[in-house]
């Protein structure tokens, strides 16, 4: 998946050649009127085709990371799925990357996608903070037990095994954790912000919501792009 900013007298079915993907396929993603007209500056999220793998018997992620010269904690980010665990199916398909995107950038499954957009957007506008709003003022481990524990922030690393435990819902807090990831990890200094819109103030100056960032350190108040649940 990329971004791409219209430029003058291009054309959806040019834009899609450039890609080599569908006119209809992008005009559907997009969400473009019926004649397909662009704006020049207007950004058009362009998604790649998968490239999946087919699980066969007796492979595991390290032999099929190998195949691929990848690794397996970039197989887990791509399948978040997987909850970081090792076992695999005969017949379970994994993704591996995108067509047009190297191996080891990260790529997320479908159900991130209202995530992974606004994750990208600040990427290219070289925000220093990601802002994802959410129902809960913090992210939990072992949400709504008696041992349940917010979250202040923490490392992309901290992110990985959490998920490996299962802590995150597929389709809620999962998705909004995997863009946040995403995001710290796109560039030093980045940080990504998860809380309650009410608190989003708050939150940027440092005193709630939990901080996904490389290091732990101070959120100042810097420019952010937020993605509301």
């Amino acid at each position: 998946m990329t971004i791409h900013v219209v430029s003058p007298g291009e054309t959806v079915d040019s834009i899609a050649a450039g890609y080599g993907v569908a006119p209809k396929q992008l005009a559907a993603d997009n969400e473009l009127p019926s004649d397909y007209a662009l704006a020049v500056g207007q950004t058009l999220v362009v998604r790649f085709p998968r490239a999946v793998h087919v699980v066969a018997a007796g492979e595991t992620l390290t032999s099929i990371a190998d195949q691929y010269g990848t690794t397996v904690r970039q197989l887990w980010r791509n399948n978040w799925a997987l909850g970081g665990q090792e076992a695999l199916s005969v017949g379970q398909l994994l993704v591996i990357s995108y067509f047009g995107e190297k191996l080891g950038q990260g790529v997320f499954n479908g159900y991130a996608y209202p995530f992974i957009s606004p994750e990208l957007l600040a990427e290219q506008l070289n925000a220093d903070m990601l802002i994802i709003l959410t129902a809960v003022e913090k992210v939990a481990v072992n949400f709504r037990k008696e041992n349940e524990r917010w979250l202040d922030a923490m490392t992309p690393d901290q992110a990985l095994q959490y998920a490996r435990e299962g802590q995150f819902a597929p389709g809620s807090m999962l998705p909004k954790v995997e863009a946040a990831v995403k995001f710290a990890e796109s560039k030093t200094g980045r940080q990504a912000l998860i809380t309650l819109l009410e608190k989003a103030r708050d939150g940027i100056a440092g005193k709630t919501g939990t901080i996904v960032q490389m290091q732990e350190a101070g959120v100042p108040e810097r420019e952010a792009v937020g993605a509301l649940s």
